[in-house]
């Protein structure tokens, strides 16, 4: 819990004695103190609130997000419910609940939620890495042989140019031409991995 309001905090302490599906392992009342709280107890999921004494609005998620993505961010907020879950959900927040709204049920379901949801991000992340450990391996694999094909019907090209007859010559273009689209391919690939 990371909460500079010592009254919400009391009763957030009260929501978790009374739940047993999530345990309030900390708290901290800045955000210096939150990122040492953080990276001591390594929790699952952060209750945040958004303006904090040395933090206000979205540098607080991205403060967090920066150092320990992709931790689950929950924003307790007292502001206007639109806004406040908008500028918490770009900066890199799972979810947020509106301080009023607060209750033990919803604040359990909304923490379930929001470690659900870094669960997939955690996923995608790691799929996205071995996307492009795959294109990074295939592009090297394929532009080994690409380049000395490429090479030697260079020195084809220069050393019996001329003396290529029609088809053959236009057989060599061919190659020249299809190793060109090939090198286009394996860059689209690694931009696309990117």
């Amino acid at each position: 819990l990371v909460e500079d309001d010592l009254d919400f905090a009391e009763l957030i302490r009260d929501f978790a004695l009374l739940r047993r599906d999530w345990t309030l392992i900390g708290h901290a009342t800045s955000l210096k103190d939150a990122l040492t709280e953080i990276g001591t107890t390594q929790p699952d999921v952060v209750l945040l609130d958004l303006n904090l004494p040395d933090s206000e609005g979205t540098a607080t998620v991205e403060a967090i997000v920066e150092r320990f993505h992709p931790l689950a961010i929950v924003v307790l907020t007292s502001l206007d419910g639109t806004a406040a879950s908008s500028i918490a959900l770009r900066a890199g927040a799972q979810d947020y609940l509106d301080k009023g709204e607060a209750t033990p049920a919803v604040l359990s379901r909304t923490i379930r939620y929001a470690r659900e949801r870094a669960s997939y991000a955690t996923t995608i992340a790691e799929q996205q890495k071995e996307i492009e450990n795959f294109a990074t391996h295939a592009a090297h694999d394929l532009a080994a042989p690409l380049r000395s094909m490429r090479g030697f019907a260079a020195i084809l090209e220069e050393e019996l140019g001329e003396r290529l007859e029609g088809k053959h010559q236009e057989y060599l273009h061919h190659i020249i031409a299809s190793s060109k689209r090939l090198q286009a391919l394996i860059t689209d690939l690694m931009e696309y991995a990117r």
